[in-house]
């Protein structure tokens, strides 16, 4: 699969640790694939040849518990400069439960984020309703993601639209989530044969070697891509830095309502808008996201923050406060 594949050419690294799944294998080859790249040019991947570090904290069900997951990325944060990892992406999530500042899946992707790691996560698969977010998407300070589909016309923005799948803020914490959606509907992938998901769904495989899946996963891995391509072109960027490029070249979702161009869906369901890769590798605009929080004093308990959502329930509607 693409993760073995350039895990064994590359000398610094472990041996995949593989994939009964075949969600990681679908996931890492829309970061990354470039393997099938010269035979039949189909399905590469949005980083091609991005260097890929696996590591697996479900089971082959795709189940898992907290400590394996933050045993996962607490051994990436440990080793992050022996393998050069910039970009974490997280695509899985689990029901908020408490704030975010209280969690520990929440707590240790901070600490990744503070470490210099971007950490771009699924904002999940239980929407549409609001306050839908899991964790660790619901943490201010990641890249959190929400899918659209372009309703199999690519080259038509007209039709595209959120699915209701993809989940919706705000926050538990009152914070507008997610940040950003891509596409995240029929994407083919690599899976390898075998697996799990390709032997429940044959139905959804394509030419063998690939499989089509819809998910804010999907989206959430596209995500990481553009993180890998804007690192791979500005390696000085903190993973602030990367936040903002990728929400202010971020375009919303429009519709024309009585001739007039409006936002087709709330900021609490697509956040800055639809990414664009290349506005957010090439943009000249400087700044840095997640501006008047305090990571380190939130990671160390002094400090914790509220978003600045609020409800009208005269209206029924979610606000910002002051407007």
């Amino acid at each position: 699969d693409a993760i073995a594949d350039k895990l064994y050419k590359h000398p610094r690294l472990l041996r995949s640790p593989g994939d009964p799944n075949g969600h990681g294998t679908h996931v890492a080859g829309i970061i990354a694939n470039g393997s099938y790249e010269a035979r039949d040019g189909q399905y590469r991947g949005v980083a091609p040849s991005a260097n890929i570090v696996a590591i697996r904290v479900l089971n082959e069900d795709g189940v898992g518990s907290y400590s394996d997951v933050l045993r996962g990325i607490q051994w990436a944060i440990e080793n992050r400069e022996q393998y050069g990892i910039r970009v974490m992406n997280i695509s899985m999530y689990a029901i908020p439960v408490a704030p975010y500042w209280a969690d520990p899946y929440s707590l240790i992707v901070m600490a990744a984020w503070q470490a210099g790691i971007t950490v771009v996560a699924s904002a999940g698969n239980t929407g549409p309703a609001p306050m839908s977010i899991g964790v660790p998407g619901n943490t201010p300070y990641v890249i959190t993601v929400g899918a659209f589909t372009d309703h199999r016309t690519p080259s038509d923005f007209s039709d595209d639209y959120i699915p209701e799948f993809s989940a919706a803020g705000p926050t538990l914490d009152a914070f507008v989530k997610p940040d950003v959606v891509a596409p995240g509907a029929h994407i083919v992938s690599l899976m390898r044969p075998n697996t799990t998901l390709r032997n429940a769904q044959r139905g959804n495989s394509v030419n063998g070697k690939y499989f089509e899946m819809s998910g804010s996963s999907m989206s959430t891995a596209v995500v990481s891509g553009i993180a890998a391509l804007v690192l791979s072109e500005h390696g000085e960027l903190s993973p602030d830095q990367v936040k903002y490029r990728i929400t202010q070249t971020a375009r919303p979702q429009l519709a024309e309502i009585n001739g007039r161009q409006t936002a087709a869906y709330s900021i609490w369901q697509q956040g800055a808008g639809r990414v664009w890769a290349a506005d957010a590798v090439l943009t000249d605009l400087q700044g840095a996201a997640n501006q008047g929080l305090d990571l380190a004093a939130d990671l160390n308990g002094t400090r914790h923050y509220q978003g600045w959502t609020t409800y009208n329930s005269e209206s029924g509607t979610f606000e910002i406060v002051g407007g």
